[in-house]
């Protein structure tokens, strides 16, 4: 019985979702909405902060779906050729929601020189000498 209820307990906590900074950030200004009286509100300051708090968020969810579309394979095959050597790097990919830095697999063929970002969308994989990528 104390078994099933730790499992129980634990498996309660692992679940649970912590909100990020970008969300905690817009519930903080809708409830400051709330609170804004109608005749001393300034719609553009508004407006410009709420773009900014939906662009961080969206710059967070862009991170997240960077994150799923990176793959942990030893090798990758690209335009039929194999690319190996896989080690993780920090990169900054440039979405419209702004930058986000995040670390991705990057392959390297045989003997070095270029490496490539696979960017799971329909252009394929990004190929570059430098460190920073475009996503």
């Amino acid at each position: 019985m104390r078994g099933w209820l730790e499992l129980r307990q634990n498996v309660g906590m692992s679940t649970e979702r912590r909100e990020t900074d970008a969300e905690q950030a817009l519930r903080a200004f809708e409830k400051k909405i709330g609170e804004m009286q109608g005749d001393s509100i300034d719609l553009k300051s508004v407006e410009e902060e709420i773009r900014r708090l939906l662009e961080a968020r969206g710059a967070e969810l862009m991170g997240e779906v960077l994150k799923r579309a990176d793959t942990a394979a030893p090798e990758v095959e690209i335009d039929g050729k194999c690319w190996g050597n896989r080690r993780a790097q920090r990169g900054t990919y440039y979405t419209v929601f702004g930058a986000v830095e995040i670390e991705r697999s990057v392959y390297q063929r045989a003997g070095r020189g270029r490496i490539a970002v696979l960017r799971g969308d329909a252009f394929g994989p990004y190929e570059t000498n430098s460190p920073e990528f475009l996503a």
